[in-house]
């Protein structure tokens, strides 16, 4: 779709308004891992490097374009191509250490030089490819991969929304075996029977994040790569389609940071910095911190 300069303004305004509530969510999240000493335990640094890579994204994306194909533009392609592929696989280290510690019983802190290459390293691929070929410019409402051709959509599947997609399916069969093994765990005490209970409704909201941040922007992506592939015989997506996905483009960091950050050892840990209440210790947790009594958590690791 061709967009004038005042949809350009107002596809820009949403996603600011929207990359904004990311970067404060984001910088709650680093802020409180840097300055809360009792917070920095292995589980919560992984939510530390999705909060920054979702942070970096907000920030690449909040910087204006012209709606052109200059330098400017094809390096907030590439690094946003980066962060956002970043972000994504971050979400599925923080699936394959719960995995880790839930059902296979491992040390989640061997893997942390592999979960470093594996999330800052391998996106650098994504980033480069398109750059190499001149492919970057502005699509949409926003910049990234131009989709001006066959080859350029090739590449926008190949380099971003087919793993995206492999890794929600995997995401989501990770927790679903996750639930399934503390809700068939035994139980000594209705206290902790309600306990797993929160536990599993909170588990079922990390893959539904980036199934709401990625779906609106897959199918507006879709409709494109159909328009193109069928010379046209569609109707061109409305503006608000191209605002929606841009909204969802720009709102991983705010949910990750209510979701994967905003948890109950970092709200009880604010609330005695401001209170100044008496410290006590918190346990090396992410998901499973309202779980307190280590010798029935089921990820004591986590």
């Amino acid at each position: 779709m061709a967009l004038d300069q005042e949809d350009r303004e107002t596809v820009y305004l949403a996603m600011a308004i929207t990359c904004s509530l990311s970067i404060i969510g984001s910088l709650f999240v680093c802020s409180a891992f840097i300055l809360l000493k009792d917070l920095r335990v292995f589980a919560f640094r992984l939510v530390s490097y999705l909060a920054f890579t979702d942070m970096c994204a907000a920030l690449v994306l909040i910087f204006p374009n012209n709606g052109s194909t200059d330098t400017a533009c094809k390096i907030q392609s590439a690094l946003s191509s980066y962060f956002t592929f970043s972000e994504t696989l971050f979400t599925s280290v923080i699936a394959h250490a719960l995995y880790s510690a839930v059902i296979a019983h491992k040390n989640i802190e061997v893997y942390h030089k592999k979960y470093l290459l594996y999330g800052f390293g391998i996106p650098i691929i994504p980033a480069i490819v398109p750059w190499i070929g001149d492919h970057y410019g502005f699509s949409g409402g926003w910049c990234w991969i131009k989709g001006d051709d066959y080859y350029e959509i090739i590449l926008e599947y190949a380099l971003f929304y087919i793993p995206l997609w492999l890794v929600l399916a995997y995401i989501t069969y990770v927790h679903a075996k996750v639930i399934k093994q503390i809700s068939s765990d035994a139980t000594t005490s209705n206290k902790e029977t309600l306990l797993r209970k929160k536990l599993v409704r909170k588990l079922k909201l990390y893959p539904l994040v980036l199934l709401l941040c990625q779906t609106p922007i897959s199918i507006y992506r879709v409709f494109l790569s159909i328009q193109y592939w069928t010379g046209q015989l569609y109707k061109e997506p409305t503006l608000v389609i191209i605002i929606l996905g841009g909204v969802s483009l720009c709102s991983h960091g705010f949910l990750n940071s209510l979701v994967y950050g905003f948890t109950g050892a970092v709200r009880k840990k604010i609330k005695q910095l401001i209170c100044r209440k008496k410290k006590t210790p918190v346990e090396d947790s992410m998901m499973y911190d309202i779980l307190k009594d280590d010798s029935t958590s089921p990820a004591k690791d986590f």
